[in-house]
């Protein structure tokens, strides 16, 4: 009976960095997650003087943090607040009973997850201003000059966002806010460049239209 009650008591032998090598290496846990799994067992506590143990033990469990401290290029598992002259155990047997990561299924603690990186709020272009301004705030017609759109954009633009826009981001937004009236189909002023100003209409010619009758063509063509 006594050999039973000695075989389950558990030995404080592991350090927090076997314990730690343990996990990572031979489980192969990620860093943060062997942390938080240590933090779950029962810690022992020792202080020393002179290399010998002074009082009684100081026993843990799940009320400390640990952390990892570089020191001359050794990276060590530390408990945070623990005082120099105090030395930290954790029984063996804790730390075999530990499974690998790959057959649990508790997710990690919202303490222990990577903080995810905070998405910067992108500031809208001069030129979504722009098209903003033209579709709320002003009553723009197709068919506008470049010089006429920015007399009417200039003032209202730097009176609602205290700066000047150029004549070459006028015209652009421009562009696209009037495809966005003008575009229906055939209406060469949807087109990127206003191609209407540069060409007439094409004329309409009877002879060439198969739906005139071929009498009336004759007459019209000897007259």
């Amino acid at each position: 009976m006594a050999e039973a009650v000695k075989q389950n008591t558990p030995t404080y032998n592991w350090t927090l960095d076997q314990e730690f090598h343990h996990l990572t290496v031979a489980l192969g846990y990620p860093e943060k997650r062997a942390l938080y799994e240590m933090e779950q067992l029962r810690a022992k506590v020792q202080k020393y003087v002179d290399g010998k143990p002074r009082g009684d033990p100081n026993y843990r469990y799940k009320d400390f943090s640990l952390s990892i401290r570089v020191v001359r290029g050794q990276r060590y598992v530390v408990l945070e607040g623990l005082g120099w002259d105090s030395r930290c155990r954790v029984a063996e047997q804790d730390v075999r009973a530990i499974r690998a990561p790959s057959t649990l299924g508790a997710p990690l603690p919202h303490s222990h997850k990577p903080a995810a990186p905070s998405k910067k709020r992108k500031r809208p272009r001069v030129h979504d201003r722009l098209i903003s301004l033209m579709k709320d705030d002003l009553d723009l017609k197709p068919g506008m000059l470049p010089h006429e759109v920015l007399r009417a954009v200039k003032q209202p633009y730097k009176d609602k966002y205290y700066d000047e826009p150029s004549q070459s981001s006028v015209t652009r937004a421009y562009d696209e806010y009037e495809g966005a009236l003008t575009n229906r189909g055939n209406d060469l002023r949807g087109m990127p460049a206003d191609l209407s100003k540069l060409y007439p209409a094409t004329p309409i010619y009877e002879w060439l239209n198969p739906a005139v009758d071929s009498t009336k063509r004759t007459i019209s063509t000897i007259w």
